[in-house]
């Protein structure tokens, strides 16, 4: 099986959609070729296991290689592409294909964070299919602004709303406590407040709805800080969210895009029990 056939097999409903061109299957297939024959010496050299950094080009490979892992990790973004395109009308796909586009074109390590990519398709798609909005533009101009919010969509009132998708990455050595982790998300949300806005504003005055996406190194830690990020849901700061990996009833791992408080309430997360 070639690589862009692996391609096909592993993710066919996001290879599909991004409509790629001969030059840049080209340039793909080049850049897979190059990471093909790096990772797979040290596929070999470490008893089967190699850890994906910041590309998709590693996690495909991975795949390639019999990661099973990275296969279903894999199957899961499809998975989220798949699910987008039924819900977004045929005038709009352009720009969810550029998003896919970014997620698989980008090639150096330092600038791809491919999983920030994947947090925001995956947090329009919960948008989307949590509120039973339609959506109605993708980059929505804000007014009288030269910058834009990442998702506008529409109720069946008539009601119209722009949703910015904010990945934040948590440094879990530098957490040890509640209060920490409350003043680190402080401070980046004013960051994304002046760059929208151009102004200072609190927390508090956040003046759009702003929905985070939370990545935690240690997976204890999602668990260690749940409470704290739930309470934090007011205002126009929406429920934050995490993509978490569980088993699934075969016992195989597959990955589920949530809130903290709906993963809580239905038993895929367990707050840690605080001894007296």
């Amino acid at each position: 099986m070639s690589l862009r056939d692996a391609l096909r097999h592993f993710a066919p409903s996001l290879i599909e959609f991004l409509d790629l061109k001969p030059r840049e299957w080209r340039k793909a297939e080049n850049k897979l070729a190059e990471r093909n024959a790096i990772l797979q010496n040290q596929f070999e050299n470490s008893g089967g296991s190699v850890a994906a950094k910041t590309t998709i080009y590693d996690l495909m490979v991975e795949a390639y290689l019999g990661n099973i892992i990275a296969v279903r990790f894999l199957s899961y973004i499809d998975s989220i592409v798949s699910r987008l395109i039924q819900l977004i009308p045929e005038q709009l796909q352009p720009s969810v294909r550029l998003q896919a586009r970014n997620l698989f074109l980008q090639f150096s390590e330092k600038s791809s964070n491919y999983l920030e990519k994947v947090g925001e398709l995956a947090a329009m798609l919960y948008i989307l299919e949590k509120t039973g909005a339609k959506p109605l533009e993708f980059e929505a101009k804000m007014t009288n602004k030269n910058t834009s919010l990442d998702l506008s969509i529409e109720f069946e009132n008539g009601h119209s709303v722009a949703v910015e998708i904010m990945n934040v990455w948590i440094d879990d050595k530098k957490l040890s406590d509640d209060k920490g982790l409350h003043s680190f998300l402080d401070g980046r949300i004013s960051k994304k407040i002046l760059e929208k806005t151009g102004h200072h504003l609190p927390v508090i005055q956040l003046p759009f709805p702003l929905l985070l996406v939370l990545w935690f190194q240690d997976v204890k830690n999602v668990s260690r800080f749940a409470k704290a990020i739930i309470s934090r849901a007011q205002g126009n700061e929406l429920p934050a969210c995490t993509i978490l990996q569980y088993l699934n009833d075969q016992n195989q791992k597959n990955w589920i895009f949530s809130s903290f408080a709906e993963l809580v309430s239905k038993g895929q997360l367990e707050l840690p029990v605080c001894l007296q």
